[in-house]
């Protein structure tokens, strides 16, 4: 079975009871989100699975079960109830429903290096069942999954409707200015990432793959 690197359980030593007075501020959570956001973002897609999926309530059984019995976690799932809202709220999870949400939160390391494919995975199984996403994540869509053009996974509709979205946009003058919502948060619509290679970006790399 997969194993914990043995950087991560010297982490886990040095988090100890007896040496968390002393090094107790390197673990909080600013600091572990820092070196998360520092770390090269395909080896948090392949070796993570970290996002929030929305859900009617009466699909959060099933999303749950496929959670634990699919992906390789042994993190707890966090589980909040959301009222869901009369009035539309294109951008909202929870703003395509009238009735009870669940939010599911998935977050943890996946030893066997497919994360990227458990997250694709959740991602079409929480639009099969009429979810959401929150996209503060990586997000794996492809553009025409993403708007609901030819492909799409969703269940009633897009996740967002690309036509007022668009008009909005327009209306705002963002055009030239801003990207726009796929671009900005999905991994296919970023342009390519090419970091300078110095000694200390490879050996940041090298203790990133160490410890992830």
């Amino acid at each position: 079975p997969p194993r914990l690197p043995p950087a991560s359980l010297v982490l886990f030593l040095l988090s100890s009871r007896l040496l968390r007075p002393i090094l107790g501020a390197f673990f909080s959570t600013s600091s572990l989100f820092g070196m998360l956001h520092k770390a090269p973002p395909e080896l948090v897609a392949e070796r993570m699975v970290v996002m929030d999926l929305t859900v009617p309530a009466e699909a959060g059984p099933s999303l749950i079960r496929r959670v634990r019995g699919t992906i390789p976690i042994s993190t707890p799932l966090w589980i909040c109830p959301l009222k869901g809202s009369s009035v539309k709220q294109p951008l909202a999870t929870h703003g395509h429903h009238s009735g009870l949400m669940l939010n599911v939160g998935v977050y943890g390391r996946v030893c066997d290096g497919e994360g990227r494919r458990y997250s694709r995975e959740l991602e079409a199984f929480t639009a099969a069942v009429g979810g959401r996403k929150m996209l503060y994540s990586q997000n794996f869509y492809t553009e025409g999954e993403f708007w609901g053009r030819e492909g799409s996974p969703w269940d009633g509709g897009a996740m967002f409707e690309e036509g007022e979205y668009r008009a909005l946009r327009q209306r705002l003058h963002a055009e030239k200015v801003l990207p726009d919502l796929f671009s900005k948060v999905c991994e296919a619509g970023r342009p390519p990432r090419h970091k300078k290679q110095t000694i200390g970006s490879r050996c940041g790399d090298a203790i990133a793959r160490l410890m992830l």
